[in-house]
């Protein structure tokens, strides 16, 4: 087959009658397809009638996270910065926000600022912010060009060890041109810090000059 009026094409091996193949359109808006069967030493060319495909424009919906770091200690804050945007062309109203927690970030609390015409409370006028505690689970609307700015605060468990990821996405019922940019990971090493005091007496609170002392010293 071949996709008018870009010409690009993928071809197949006809196996008891049939085959397949698979084209990704690049452009939006109607589409048509052409089947050619090059023709054997038994069968002539031939050339199907086209067929039209209407291909929708969509929202082309990106994620974004980071918290500036690759590394997280045990029992500390951190701060992510999570953002969602829409190139376009088409809306995406009351998509889905996602930011599920691990059990390894407490106490956790988020603010969200619109953008471009983006609502971070879905049915709401443009610009609406909204804020909450937990893991982030919200309607939105994001129109073309509009974007959403999380900020989530957090702690790292006392008891983390190895890593913490954390995934933010975004869906809609809207088609995406390139969906796989619609979720992002910040993923980072956990570190532990042990605090250690010492501890040094040797049980006198006066000592006259020349005289000798025995200190006991302990680490805590």
């Amino acid at each position: 087959p071949s996709a008018a009026p870009s010409g690009a094409s993928c071809m197949t091996t006809l196996s008891a009658g049939s085959g397949s193949c698979q084209l990704v359109f690049a452009g939006s808006g109607d589409q048509l397809l052409t089947a050619n069967f090059a023709g054997d030493a038994n069968f002539a060319e031939s050339t199907s009638a086209p067929e039209a495909h209407a291909v929708p424009d969509g929202a082309d919906l990106v994620a974004s996270i980071d918290n500036g770091t690759s590394m997280l200690t045990a029992g500390l804050p951190t701060a992510y910065q999570i953002d969602f945007s829409n190139a376009g062309p088409d809306a995406a109203m009351a998509a889905d926000a996602s930011v599920p927690l691990p059990a390894s970030l407490t106490g956790a609390a988020w603010t969200c600022t619109a953008g471009g015409g983006a609502s971070c409370v879905a049915g709401s006028p443009a610009g609406s912010p909204s804020s909450g505690t937990g893991a982030i689970a919200a309607s939105v609307d994001l129109p073309a060009g509009g974007n959403l700015a999380y900020q989530l605060d957090a702690t790292v468990a006392a008891s983390a060890q190895g890593s913490v990821e954390l995934t933010a996405s975004i869906a809609s019922a809207v088609p995406d041109p390139s969906p796989a940019d619609r979720s992002a990971s910040d993923n980072d090493a956990v570190q532990r810090v042990v605090a250690l005091s010492i501890v040094k007496i040797n049980g006198c609170d006066f000592l006259p000059g020349g005289a000798t002392t025995t200190y006991s010293i302990d680490v805590l």
